[in-house]
């Protein structure tokens, strides 16, 4: 996250220093950063004039003898890259807000009944870099040193280390990305160690600008140089020039001792050379007392509010019932997930003869709007040329009844109630992506073209079926716009070497059950513990990545790069002829208005047969239905 905040104030001084002279599109990690960002614009990378810059930070290197800041580190890059001088015009990266962010409340309200302010504390951090974690005892004694007078929110990724702070109001594994900006902006303060935090609470506008800078009590022991990360009005507590190791820079290195896990962070050179305690000697310097001292010095200095008694008695008690934290309920299972699924995989029975058969279209569409998504789908698919027959799985008759099935049969489409098919799909019932893997898993067909409802096709895709690629693989995926970071926590989760490669976008997907027997029970069996993958990644979409992968199974993926055109996500076929126009972010609804969206060859089409699904359904899903 830190690296893309970082990039954020580079696409920010670009635009600035050259007006009208860059358009700029960006595929990252964290893409929620970049909502309302008006220095990108959506293009496509195969038109004319359009370059691929993998960005880098060439000056970290330097780092040490240099005085630069690490927001000077992508400007640098784009500087000789474009043959633009390029410099920070700001000190912080560049988050912005929508209107409706802005006017957004505290998000502390429901969970203390009232507005009341707060710090954000961040008492972990990943294992791929050990050697930045703080003892868990000391934060806990700065939390304990202001009970009763500042309120901790304690913060924490799903998989990374963030054991429990009493005390605190714990949002460990409750926020998404967009969730935490708001965090920030209504916060008092921020206690963390080097991190993507301490990025972001530079970059987040306060919602009084008058205000200043957002403190930060930063605990950075003599791992980086000073002025290499530090922010104007942050207390960056740090050890350089107080140690051997530290003596000329940051050390550098990346782990307090090895964690066995086949990580490159586990070489030698790469770990802590003075470990005192079991932390490394830079951070054990660091006392609780260093920590309280600063942030009473910008609590007394800045005047910052405290709570109230009442405020606190209030505060307390809610935090007291809430219980046994599902955060560390989840963390048992993160850690226990590798060994279950290998288990799981090699009790895979083989692959079951005679059982499916022939070729056909899955597309699972419950309810009012999937319907109508599907509906529009599957006329376009019959208009292409498409005679493969369909299947439509839904979860129970609350989401398609009699008059729905009736209306839809005609177009050669079995519909498929999931809760009566086995067993296995009622426990993961309300996680509407889970139905996927297992309506592929469980349909009739031993070949299948899944299709997500809202995905529309440019013309007939029944030739996938006998594209070489596919018939030698038994599955082709298509990409989605990013990729995992080496440092998400679903590498570990499903114990998977990682790869720079594109994320999976499974609104298609061409399967032979026959040749991918095992990835796909297996990508069934992340699905049915959706409680934790989820939570890991977005959806089901990269279950089916880490299947694969860790089964070892192959796969086909288009070279040509998926596309937003119109906000329709534009896949191609393994030749480059599109194919498929995946209203991922457009989708219809059935009390909708539907502009034509240009460049999308299917939506006039489709908007047509949508406007004659209401002549002749009006939208209700008849209770009693079987």
């Amino acid at each position: 996250m830190g690296d893309i905040v970082l990039l954020t104030g580079a696409v920010r001084d670009l635009q600035l220093a050259y007006p009208n002279q860059f358009q700029i599109e960006v595929q990252t990690t964290c893409p929620e950063l970049w909502w309302a960002n008006p220095y990108i614009q959506p293009r496509d990378e195969n038109e004319a004039g359009a370059e691929i810059i993998p960005c880098t930070i060439p000056l970290v290197s330097a780092a040490n003898q240099l005085p630069a800041h690490v927001l000077h580190g992508f400007p640098d890059f784009l500087s000789a890259r474009l043959g633009h001088p390029i410099a920070p015009l700001e000190f912080r990266g560049d988050i912005h807000l929508s209107k409706r962010e802005l006017a957004a409340n505290s998000p502390i309200i429901p969970f203390v009944g009232k507005t009341a302010p707060y710090w954000l504390i961040l008492g972990g951090g990943k294992h791929d870099i050990t050697i930045k974690w703080w003892s868990h005892s000391r934060y806990q004694s700065v939390v304990d040193h202001f009970r009763g007078r500042l309120l901790f929110a304690q913060l924490g990724r799903i998989g990374d280390h963030h054991p429990r702070l009493n005390g605190t109001l714990d949002l460990r594994g409750r926020t998404s990305l967009r969730e935490l900006v708001q965090w920030v902006r209504h916060a008092q303060g921020v206690v963390c160690g080097v991190t993507g935090l301490m990025h972001l609470a530079a970059a987040v506008p306060r919602v009084d600008p008058s205000q200043g800078v957002l403190p930060c009590v930063i605990v950075a022991g003599g791992r980086e140089p000073v002025q290499w990360e530090s922010y104007p009005g942050h207390q960056f507590l740090h050890t350089i020039g107080a140690l051997d190791c530290c003596a000329t820079g940051g050390c550098w290195r990346s782990r307090t001792k090895p964690l066995r896990d086949g990580s490159p962070h586990d070489d030698p050179a790469r770990l802590c050379v003075d470990v005192r305690g079991g932390l490394p000697r830079c951070m054990k310097m660091i006392g609780a007392q260093d920590v309280i001292a600063h942030i009473e010095r910008v609590v007394k200095g800045r005047r910052l509010a405290e709570l109230t008694q009442r405020t606190y008695n209030t505060v307390h008690a809610r935090i007291q019932s809430r219980g046994v934290s599902e955060f560390d309920r989840i963390q048992q299972d993160f850690a226990a997930a590798p060994t279950e699924a290998e288990r799981f995989l090699m009790s895979i029975p083989s692959y079951p003869k005679g059982r499916f058969r022939g070729r056909g279209i899955v597309m699972c569409a419950g309810g009012k709007d999937l319907f109508t998504n599907a509906w529009a789908s599957l006329h376009l698919l019959r208009e292409q040329g498409c005679q493969l027959p369909a299947e439509l799985w839904h979860a129970g008759p609350e989401e398609l009844d009699d008059r729905m099935r009736k209306l839809i049969e005609p177009l050669g489409v079995s519909c498929i109630d999931a809760t009566r098919v086995g067993p296995g799909y009622q426990h993961v019932k309300l996680f509407r992506f889970a139905i996927k893997a297992y309506s592929v898993l469980h349909s009739s067909f031993r070949e299948i073209l899944f299709l997500d409802a809202d995905n529309l096709v440019a013309r007939d895709p029944t030739d996938l079926f006998e594209a070489p690629h596919y018939l030698q693989t038994g599955a082709v995926f298509w990409p989605d716009g990013g990729h995992l970071s080496p440092d998400e926590p679903i590498w570990r989760a499903c114990k998977v070497v990682y790869r720079r490669e594109p994320e999976f976008e499974t609104g298609q997907m061409l399967i032979d059950k026959r040749q991918s027997w095992r990835p796909l029970n297996l990508a069934w069996h992340y699905n049915e513990r959706c409680d934790l993958y989820y939570r890991l990644i977005h959806g089901d979409k990269d279950t089916f990545h880490m299947a694969w992968r860790k089964a070892g199974a192959a796969y086909a993926m288009p070279a040509k790069a998926m596309r937003f055109v119109s906000r329709a996500m534009v896949q191609h076929d393994l030749s480059g002829r599109r194919v498929f126009e995946h209203l991922a972010r457009c989708k219809f609804t059935y009390d909708g208005n539907h502009p034509e969206l240009e460049g999308i060859e299917s939506h006039a089409s489709a908007r047509n047969h949508v406007a004659a699904l209401k002549q002749l359904w009006n939208g209700q899903i008849a209770p009693s239905s079987s």
